[in-house]
C-alpha cells in the first residue's frame, strides 16, 4: 500500500511542511510501507493521503479522494478526517471535534530520528554544555511560542549559552 504525502511548498510558505511529512514517511518506510512525497498541486486520488497545508483544508473531498485522509494541521481547524496530528505546543483535542482521532500537543512533535539519536548517543545531557541553541518553531509562530521558549532558555542557568531564533540572520 502506498501512502501519499502532499504539502505546501514555495516562496513564503511550507518551511516545515515538507520536513514534517518526511519524518513520518521515513518512519513508515522503515516499517515497509511505500511513501510518495509531493508538493501540493491539483486533486489527489490515493488509498491514504497525508495533507500538511495551510492553503487548503484536508477535509475537502473534491480535492482529496482517498480511503483515509490524515491531516497535519496546527491551525486548530475542525476537519472531518480520519486523523489530525496537531503537534503545536499547548494544542488540545478540543478544536478537532470531527476527526476520528486526534494526536495533539508537543508530545506529538515530529522530530527527525537523527536528533533523537543524539540523545541516545549522549544520554539526557551531552558531554559538554551547548554554546549555541537554535529555537525554530516554523514560520507561522503568531502566538510567540518560539520567543517564549528562547526567552526561557536565555534566562536559564546556562549563562555561557547563546540563544537564537530561527528568524534571526545567523
Amino acid at each position: 500500500m502506498t501512502v501519499l504525502f502532499v504539502f505546501d511548498e514555495g516562496p513564503g510558505r511550507g518551511l516545515g511542511h515538507r520536513r514534517r511529512c518526511a519524518v513520518i514517511a521515513g518512519a513508515l518506510r522503515e516499517r515497509g510501507l511505500e511513501c510518495v512525497e509531493l508538493p501540493l498541486a491539483g486533486s489527489v486520488d490515493a488509498p491514504i493521503v497525508v495533507v500538511d497545508s495551510y492553503a487548503v483544508r484536508a477535509a475537502d473531498r473534491r480535492r482529496f479522494r482517498a480511503g483515509r485522509v490524515i491531516a497535519l494541521d496546527d491551525l486548530a481547524r475542525d476537519l472531518d478526517v480520519a486523523v489530525v496530528g496537531d503537534p503545536a505546543p499547548g494544542a488540545s483535542t478540543a478544536p478537532h471535534r470531527r476527526a476520528g482521532r486526534v494526536l495533539a500537543g508537543a508530545g506529538y512533535a515530529l522530530v527527525d530520528p537523527a536528533v533523537r539519536a543524539l540523545r541516545d548517543l549522549h544520554g539526557d545531557r551531552p558531554d559538554r554544555e551547548p554554546k549555541t541553541v537554535l529555537v525554530a518553531t516554523g514560520a507561522a509562530d503568531s502566538t510567540g511560542v518560539g520567543v517564549a521558549m528562547a526567552s526561557a532558555l536565555a534566562g536559564s542557568d546556562l549563562d555561557s549559552m547563546e540563544v537564537r531564533g530561527a528568524a534571526e540572520k545567523l
